[in-house]
């Protein structure tokens, strides 16, 4: 059996003119200063700013530099225009950061069984408290993206201190790293290989003198993950105490569970596979492979039952993938 290491899962967050604001305010208690943050870019023609709309489209959650402006990356947008402001091609900022901004993994309060499953906004300002305002009309990003819950109502999210630090932290929305019944922590998969794919049709079945036309190549990648818990796999299983204990989850943290990515498969989705992952928000440091679902997969062929008494399940995804948006070559 091949040696793996935890695999993660992020699904596609679509920005457009709807659900493209978030509010930052620092030292809300004090004297608030509000940062309007909104991912429309901006074009400057003569000195003047005309509005253009460059930055909607599909996201991932990654804060990786050198793949924004082929795979654009949410928390690298969020943090560039708090700490710099205005920036063509990103997006546009009403009012003034004072604080620097950074994003970190981390093990989110609660769930504490989804290891490197959290996410922390932070900034190195000691005593001074920042929030996300949710209660903002300019604040339409979806908060379950942040880690919220659709079981509880979005609150604004205020820092806490850390050290010298303040820091906002959660559970993440898109990321999904598999917790099995046999270990709390991240999922490995037993089964991963890559098998070559050819839609090819020739004129003749003769091998001489046929012409060949090749319809597109790649390679389809067979995901099998075992031993599932049924609390990583429905929507609302975690709902449940008692479903949610098993794997280390807070009640009702209803995030980076496998129907989310069926969801966005069989919608012909893109999906972003990061191989083996360590604990940072990058893509091009790791391995890395985008694909869509090969096949028309029914649910009960995907998420197959094993142990029903207690609602176990292998997991088996078929991802197509183009050799260009792979380096992970196993």
């Amino acid at each position: 059996m091949a040696s793996y290491a935890a695999d993660t899962w992020y699904t596609p967050i679509t920005i457009d003119a709807l659900n493209n604001g978030l509010v930052i305010t620092e030292d809300p208690a004090g004297a608030p200063n509000v940062i309007t943050i909104r991912l429309d870019g901006v074009d400057y023609l003569a000195g003047a700013a005309a509005a253009s709309v460059p930055s909607r489209g599909v996201y991932f959650q990654h804060d990786d530099s050198s793949w924004h402006t082929t795979r654009k990356g949410l928390l690298y947008a969020i943090q560039k225009l708090l700490n710099d402001g205005t920036t063509a091609g990103v997006g546009s900022v009403t009012g003034t950061a004072t604080f620097t901004y950074s994003w970190e993994t981390s093990a989110p309060t609660g769930s504490t069984g989804l290891t490197d499953g959290g996410l922390t906004l932070r900034t190195t300002a000691p005593g001074s408290d920042f929030e996300i305002t949710w209660t903002d009309a300019a604040s339409t990003m979806d908060a379950q993206w942040f880690g919220h819950t659709l079981i509880a109502p979005v609150a604004d999210q205020l820092s806490t201190t850390d050290a010298s630090d303040e820091i906002i932290q959660w559970a993440r929305a898109s990321k999904h790293r598999m917790v099995t019944r046999d270990v709390v922590g991240d999922g490995i998969a037993t089964d991963k290989r890559r098998f070559p794919y050819k839609d090819a049709r020739r004129s003749s079945s003769r091998p001489k003198d046929s012409t060949s036309v090749v319809w597109d190549e790649g390679f389809v990648r067979r995901f099998l993950y075992e031993n599932v818990g049924g609390q990583e796999i429905h929507e609302d299983r975690a709902s449940e105490a008692e479903w949610a204990d098993l794997s280390g989850r807070a009640t009702g943290d209803n995030h980076a569970v496998w129907w989310l990515i069926w969801e966005a498969l069989t919608d012909d989705a893109e999906v972003l596979v990061v191989h083996n992952k360590s604990d940072d928000l990058q893509v091009d440091a790791n391995f890395y492979e985008l694909g869509k679902l090969w096949q028309s997969v029914a649910w009960d062929a995907m998420f197959s039952r094993v142990e029903a008494g207690a609602d176990i399940y292998d997991v088996s995804v078929p991802l197509w993938v183009d050799p260009d948006s792979s380096n992970y070559n196993h």
